[in-house]
């Protein structure tokens, strides 16, 4: 599966859930820890970055940060982290991960990503877009 190293342990692929706009340079996955829970509290900070903490057993994930990506500039700064206001406390996570397209002679590199959406699902079972940003 092709995402950003330090999402790899944390993903699963999520296509059959954006069966319309998943493609091989937009990858749809869904966050699972390590304790196997999908429910998830998110925060970013004004840099960009998005964590999420796992609802039963605390580890946070980072799902989204510029330092990762080489076609990105990191801000600087010291990041405040404040709970992405969802309308939920807790939800499942969806991340849209786009690659742009591929060029002769350059190797594939899974953490050259162009473009990142993060999706909640509801309570109700909607699923609505909460995170958007290019990465160059």
């Amino acid at each position: 599966m092709h995402c950003p190293n330090h999402l790899q342990e944390y993903v699963e692929d999520a296509s059959s859930v954006f069966p319309s706009e998943s493609s091989s340079n937009h990858r749809y996955y869904r966050l699972r820890c390590e304790c196997g829970n999908t429910h998830f509290q998110l925060d970013q900070s004004q840099l960009k970055t998005v964590k999420a903490t796992c609802t039963i057993c605390g580890v946070a994930i980072t799902v989204y940060d510029l330092v990762y990506y080489p076609a990105a500039v990191k801000l600087s700064g010291v990041e405040v982290f404040e709970v992405l206001d969802s309308g939920e406390n807790q939800a499942a996570v969806f991340v849209m991960l786009e690659y742009g397209a591929p060029e002769p002679d350059v190797e594939f590199d899974a953490n050259d990503i162009t473009w990142c959406q993060i999706f909640i699902e509801r309570s109700n079972g909607d699923i609505d877009r909460i995170f958007n940003d290019e990465t160059c």
